[in-house]
């Protein structure tokens, strides 16, 4: 199983730990069995605020270290949370919406365009 979710989340290592990707190995689980259904909104996510949320989750929910990686002031990283509240309804500086998003994310993203790969 992890090593299916390393290759629909484009991981190429050649050695894959359960620990590293045990979040993704649990949503690509329910992707499989449908067991698990996370809408997506009526508006897309500019591709800035996807970037933006995938680095504030690498930097562990560390505003200063995202907006240090982005290359961005903190206020400018304060103004994309509000819009991507504004667009999803969801605060990614909740850990629950931030859950919500970074699912969603997974899910949409990595399995739907990767399950050729993984099959």
């Amino acid at each position: 199983m992890t090593r299916k979710t390393a290759a629909a989340t484009s991981i190429k290592d050649d050695v894959v730990f359960y620990g590293k990707l045990s979040v993704e190995v649990l949503l690509y689980d329910l992707y499989q069995k449908d067991g698990f259904s996370v809408h997506q909104t009526d508006g897309q996510l500019p591709e800035v605020l996807i970037a933006t949320l995938k680095t504030y989750v690498e930097c562990n929910g560390k505003s200063a270290k995202t907006a240090d990686k982005l290359y961005i002031h903190r206020n400018t990283l304060q103004y994309r949370f509000a819009n991507i509240q504004h667009i999803t309804g969801r605060d990614p500086r909740n850990v629950r919406d931030l859950f919500y998003l970074h699912a969603t994310y997974v899910l949409f993203t990595s399995f739907k365009e990767q399950e050729d790969l993984i099959k």
